[in-house]
């Protein structure tokens, strides 16, 4: 069977957006998973190591944050089952009682899906409970507040990333980490030479960024 023939098995990383998500929290992993996909197909793979996709609770346009609107391709039911899944910051406080978007990160994590958030993201993710007695961190300016509200996790305000000891959680600070973070998942999931050319494509700075880095 020739490499065209194989069928293709992408690593799935949905990418949440809710009503008042920050653009760069959600717009930023995208772009780095969608660059490395192609990145992978141009040093010779059949087809893109990575696909990325934007899921929110409903089909359709949802307005983020400062009234920047964009589509989810699938809601919660009709999202196909991710490898990895993005939980972004923002307005994330009405994400706090959504027990639909809580169950279905329990579910997923339940059946083997990598959890990442990025920014005040964290706090979703410890609302559902999968932080609990793990190492987290999250945009400085809100991580003594994640602290006091989830005691039951450890929060490291210091640091651009933190994996969990599990291996299957990470954790970000502000914003821009989680352009960090994605290309930290690409090395990981893939290698660190697809992570060195994305970022190259991307004129980010990312071995720069992180010669004082955050791995846990």
């Amino acid at each position: 069977m020739s490499d065209n023939d194989k069928p293709w098995k992408p690593i799935r990383v949905a990418v949440l957006i809710y009503e008042g998500a920050e653009v760069l929290d959600y717009a930023g992993p995208f772009e780095v998973f969608y660059t490395a996909g192609r990145m992978s197909v141009r040093a010779g793979q059949y087809k893109p190591v990575f696909s990325p996709s934007l899921f929110g609770e409903i089909k359709g346009p949802i307005e983020t944050r400062p009234g920047f609107t964009v589509s989810a391709t699938c809601d919660f039911d009709s999202l196909p089952k991710p490898d990895v899944l993005i939980v972004p910051g923002g307005d994330h406080e009405p994400q706090l009682t959504n027990t639909k978007l809580l169950q279905k990160m329990r579910s997923l994590y339940a059946e083997g899906c990598l959890i990442a958030s990025v920014c005040t993201g964290a706090f979703i993710v410890a609302e559902s409970g999968l932080l609990n007695g793990k190492e987290c961190t999250t945009h400085h300016e809100d991580a003594a507040g994640l602290q006091q509200r989830y005691p039951k996790i450890r929060v490291i305000p210091d640091k651009r990333i933190v994996a969990a000891a599990c291996g299957r959680i990470f954790t970000s600070a502000g914003i821009s980490a989680g352009i960090d973070l994605s290309l930290e998942l690409v090395s990981r999931l893939a290698d660190e030479t697809l992570a060195r050319e994305t970022a190259r494509n991307m004129a980010y700075r990312w071995e720069e960024i992180n010669k004082d880095h955050h791995r846990k």
